[in-house]
């Protein structure tokens, strides 16, 4: 797994502004924001920029109070990112934005990195990727909104990526068909009625021989609309045995009866879970199997204990749609193309996360200045962690033209039960965000 360290420019924000104080009032004095960008980046030919949704609306200037502190403004950024940026936000919502962006760039590792999760797919073929970890699905869906020449710019055709999407469509089909038992998949794969019947089979009774069977019925149909080998729907839906209640139950109770004590995923023990999985795979040949594919060593078997500790396994699902979609190009291409649209994909999502932050925050009106920062920050953590999830912590019935707060202590509340289980991750976001506050002199 190689590391690249990227080199993406960063907006420096320091900026001082003057509070004059009088008979116990504050009073702001205006801030110069920058003028609208008049230009397009120095290119060969003239630029397309991607739609995007208009501007959000900026909430007007607060009466000055004793809690109200300005966002100092940003300066423009230059190149793809920055017209991305002003197409999407303005005003003190934008100098935020960018004040979230170095936030989380010093909360992550800096370096564009595959997970370093196994998966059932492969060694090569990791599930997330770049410095904000988005999935490979991810990277292609955003990317897709650009215009032809600036995917040429990064090594790609749009006849590529749109055949990346549909490899990788089809083997998350064929994974939510054998790993989470979506019969509705089967029509999507459009498999016959025998095929239908041997994916059945294979569900009711789950074996190596069972494996096996599904190679020679369905794995002509895999390769056809995946174009990966026949033999790999063995190791795909191998993986259906780390989503076993039974396994997952027996992992925990070998786990503390060696350990001494409860199976807990922050205070692991990376022998003892070797010694558990050992004893496991010795009497159960498809999650023996899964060993093998995961690697056969201690890697393997920490990961396989990770997935039957934890009970998530949508990596190998994210690994998968990896897979296909990569095949399209060679691999060396592929990892060009991944490396240089991943500063462009993580910006496009922060910008998403941002317009869903701003969307909830945008029913209270008391927010203001650096509180309404904050409250952006946290909110855009949370969707950048679980969309679905953040989704229906802010708004009624996920409609984002409905946020549920009114009040700041109602958002408050609400991401503080969304994080609940989260909070290893957007904790260090905050703290770097507070630390960039004391920085800029934006507290009091």
């Amino acid at each position: 797994m190689g590391m690249v360290q990227l080199d993406s420019t960063r907006v420096l924000l320091g900026m001082t502004f003057s509070v004059l104080c009088a008979a116990g009032a504050i009073v702001i004095p205006e801030l110069a924001r920058p003028a609208p960008r008049t230009h397009a980046p120095v290119a060969p030919a003239p630029r397309v920029v991607p739609a995007a949704p208009a501007p959000v609306a900026q909430a007007p200037t607060p009466i000055a109070s004793r809690n109200y502190i300005p966002i100092p403004p940003a300066p423009l950024e230059d190149g793809l990112l920055g017209v991305l940026t002003d197409a999407r936000v303005s005003g003190e919502d934008r100098d935020s934005f960018y004040l979230a962006v170095e936030a989380n760039r010093r909360a992550e590792s800096g370096q564009a990195i595959y997970s370093r999760l196994r998966t059932t797919a492969g060694s090569l073929h990791r599930a997330s990727f770049g410095r904000a970890q988005l999935t490979i699905e991810d990277h292609l869906d955003r990317i897709a909104t650009l215009s032809d020449e600036e995917l040429a710019n990064m090594g790609i055709t749009r006849g590529e990526l749109r055949e990346m999407s549909v490899r990788g469509a089809a083997a998350r089909s064929w994974y939510e068909l054998l790993v989470s038992g979506n019969a509705a998949a089967a029509n999507e794969l459009h498999l016959t009625g025998p095929e239908r019947t041997a994916v059945q089979q294979f569900t009711q009774h789950e074996s190596a021989a069972s494996l096996q069977g599904l190679v020679i019925k369905l794995g002509a149909s895999f390769a056809r609309t995946t174009s990966l080998p026949a033999a790999a729907i063995r190791d795909l839906a191998s993986t259906r045995a780390l989503a076993s209640a039974a396994l997952r139950g027996d992992f925990r109770a070998r786990y503390a009866r060696v350990a001494g004590a409860p199976w807990n995923p922050q205070d692991r023990d990376a022998a003892h879970i070797a010694h558990v999985i050992d004893a496991m795979t010795e009497s159960d040949a498809v999650l023996a199997r899964v060993g093998v594919v995961l690697g056969g060593d201690n890697g393997a078997r920490g990961a396989v204990g990770h997935y039957l500790g934890v009970g998530n396994i949508a990596e190998n699902l994210f690994g998968w749609h990896a897979r296909a979609a990569a095949s399209v190009l060679p691999r060396p291409r592929f990892e060009a193309f991944i490396r240089a649209a991943d500063p462009v994909s993580t910006r496009l999502r922060e910008l998403a996360n941002w317009s869903h932050a701003v969307a909830a925050v945008d029913g209270v009106p008391d927010l203001h200045g650096v509180e309404r920062a904050r409250m952006l920050t946290r909110i855009a953590r949370c969707f950048h962690g679980a969309p679905a999830r953040a989704r229906t912590a802010f708004f009624f019935g996920g409609d984002e033209t409905r946020p549920r707060a009114t009040r700041a202590s109602e958002l408050e509340a609400m991401t503080l039960e969304y994080r609940a289980h989260r909070m290893w991750s957007d904790d260090r976001v905050q703290v770097r965000f507070e630390a960039l506050l004391e920085e800029r002199g934006l507290v009091r």
